[in-house]
């Protein structure tokens, strides 16, 4: 957060000079402040955007490069205005660039080597209070690959769908050294508009997950992975925003009657409640919100990423599934309901919060938070993460 507030003020505050020295008719520094603002402004759009190692690459290069640019035409302003800068403000000009990059590249550096050294186990997770890791930037290893553990592929299963009469494909990623004699918790992972059930497989799910159990002690399970266009071609792709919606919200009932079923039986799972999880992002999200609380005897953890409507409100831009929150005591409540978003999310934010003032006002017991992001993935790894902490915690 402090490293895109200071990078925003200087990009303005570079823009803000090219335009004073434009206006004074002064051509070279006025293309030099706009430049260097517009450099940093990519920095942001880097920050902002990408994820992961991606992000600090692309905003490393792009902090070098701007650095290099402004001491260019530092020295080009005084060739030709013949500006002599006082010898402070040459060394300046020389040692700030060099000691912003060497600080950089060791920052990241820092950041980066545990996953290269072998010993991202012995870096733990800052949490507040909550104990949410609200921001996961010093141990961005979760998401990736680590040298020395294994991670075996997803596989593709067909199930019979009761809903459309035909076979419908879905992805399933099973524990490492998986066995048959052993029985695993399952999580249903469902993903947003415009996804399929290699969705969250993009976003490194399945080695999120297991790295949650080589680092963290979180329970091994069988993660599946639907597909939520509930229609004969298992797509919503050019289709009217109704037609996308009726698709969508034949989720929970291929999901409960045919998917589940399927899993049951094909996979060495665990059936109860208490070892059965729910999650996903935006309209994943709002189809796993109703989902449970349509089947709380199913389901004992829920986790809500960026929620579409799925609560009936005043301005619902979609159509809500669950007219009232309300947890069926006969089940037992939830072992943990999570809901979370991020700050800057301008597609589904407001949505989120009023989640939370909702489940509040109704006497829910859940867990509410947000993180610097939008509506994007480095949000909802983040929301995996720390679910998976909540289920290691809850989970007998």
């Amino acid at each position: 957060m402090i490293r895109f507030v200071v990078t925003v003020a200087l990009a303005l505050l570079s823009l803000a000079g090219g335009v004073v020295f434009k206006v004074k008719k002064k051509k070279l520094p006025g293309i030099m402040f706009i430049v260097t603002g517009i450099e940093l402004c990519l920095c942001v759009t880097a920050i902002v955007m990408l994820d992961g190692v991606f992000e600090n690459i692309a905003a490393l290069f792009l902090y070098v490069i701007t650095a290099i640019t402004a001491l260019i035409f530092a020295i080009k302003i005084k060739i030709k205005f013949k500006v002599r800068f006082p010898k402070t403000v040459k060394k300046i000009l020389l040692i700030v660039p060099a000691t912003a990059v060497i600080l950089a590249g060791a920052g990241y550096g820092v950041r980066f080597m545990p996953i290269y050294s072998g010993i991202a186990e012995n870096i733990k997770p800052v949490t507040g209070k909550d104990g949410i890791s609200h921001s996961l930037y010093f141990n961005c290893f979760y998401k990736d690959r680590i040298p020395g553990y294994t991670y075996s592929e997803a596989i593709d299963i067909e199930y019979y769908s009761e809903v459309t009469g035909k076979l419908r494909p879905a992805k399933v990623v099973l524990p490492e050294n998986y066995d048959e004699n052993k029985k695993y918790p399952v999580l249903y992972l469902l993903h947003g508009l415009g996804g399929s059930e290699v969705t969250w497989l993009h976003k490194n799910a399945d080695v999120i997950i297991k790295n949650m159990h080589y680092l963290y002690n979180c329970p091994e399970m069988v993660v599946v992975m639907p597909n939520s266009n509930v229609n004969e071609n298992n797509s919503t792709s050019g289709m009217s925003y109704a037609k996308t919606c009726e698709a969508f919200d034949r989720t929970e009932e291929d999901l409960i009657g045919s998917l589940m079923p399927y899993v049951n039986e094909h996979f060495s799972v665990c059936t109860d409640k208490k070892h059965t999880a729910i999650a996903g992002n935006s309209m994943g999200a709002r189809n796993s919100m109703a989902i449970a609380f349509h089947n709380q005897d199913k389901f004992d953890y829920v986790g809500v990423f960026s929620a579409a409507d799925v609560i009936k409100g005043d301005n619902n831009y979609f159509p809500p599934l669950l007219d009232e929150l309300k947890i069926d005591d006969r089940a037992g409540g939830f072992g943990t309901l999570m809901v979370m978003v991020g700050r800057e999310d301008y597609i589904c934010g407001d949505v989120s919060y009023d989640l939370d003032k909702k489940l509040d006002e109704a006497g829910i017991e859940h867990v509410f938070y947000d993180v610097f992001g939008v509506h994007h993935n480095p949000v909802w790894q983040n929301g995996l993460y720390n679910f998976m902490i909540k289920i290691r915690d809850n989970m007998d």
